[in-house]
């Protein structure tokens, strides 16, 4: 059961919570840190415009005894794009990263109507990089965050999933979607790449992190 959605909005998180888990968690905010408790869709969209124009760099919980209603609310503020993307790994477990518009970043991208998150993904995979993918071995998580274009508030929901790529496929970077270069990076090199990423890049990073832990432990 999902307890939390975490959103970057411009410089800012927006963490959306189930008030059970939020109770539960008994956190403590901190400087640059609000709890707002959630009332109605109206309250929303007025919030996300104090944020959008008075704020960097701070947190905002938003809880709510319904956390699908405060979704509901949440996401109607925006077009929402659907995406997906792989934390694409060779057979020496080195990662797959790309260099976009002078930040690393993982390969990714919206996934085309009818096409299923799985395929797109691949997809994706494939045409920024190069790459194949051989195998999907399993989901990780959606990361979220927004951008205007055309002057529409866009909300991007990426999906992100584990898989194996095919190490006899060339190099070739998407020039024609800012992709500057494309590399396989050994896991203790990634943190200083990270330092020149995004936010959601990171959380997914180690989330999978954890998860392989997790897994290995059982073994």
């Amino acid at each position: 059961m999902i307890q939390s959605y975490k959103i970057y909005l411009n410089n800012n998180e927006v963490i959306l919570y189930d008030e059970a888990y939020w109770n539960f968690k008994n956190y403590i905010i901190k400087e640059k840190e609000q709890y707002i408790a959630f009332e109605n869709e109206e309250q929303i969209k007025q919030l996300l415009v104090i944020i959008t124009e008075k704020y960097k760099d701070h947190v905002f919980f938003i809880v709510a005894k319904k956390l699908e209603e405060l979704k509901i609310a949440f996401f109607n503020q925006f077009k929402l794009v659907i995406a997906g993307g792989g934390i694409t790994y060779n057979k020496e477990g080195d990662i797959l990263f790309i260099l976009r518009n002078g930040h690393w970043d993982l390969p990714k991208g919206k996934i085309e109507p009818g096409e299923y998150i799985t395929d797109g993904s691949m997809r994706e995979v494939k045409e920024e990089t190069g790459i194949r993918v051989k195998e999907i071995w399993q989901k990780l998580g959606c990361t979220y965050h927004t951008y205007n274009l055309h002057n529409k508030s866009i909300l991007k929901e990426t999906h992100w999933f584990s898989m194996r790529g095919k190490t006899t496929s060339k190099l070739k970077p998407q020039k024609k979607e800012g992709i500057e270069e494309v590399r396989w990076v050994k896991d203790e090199d990634i943190d200083l790449l990270l330092k020149n990423s995004y936010p959601n890049i990171r959380d997914i990073i180690e989330k999978t992190r954890i998860m392989n832990q997790a897994q290995q432990s059982l073994f």
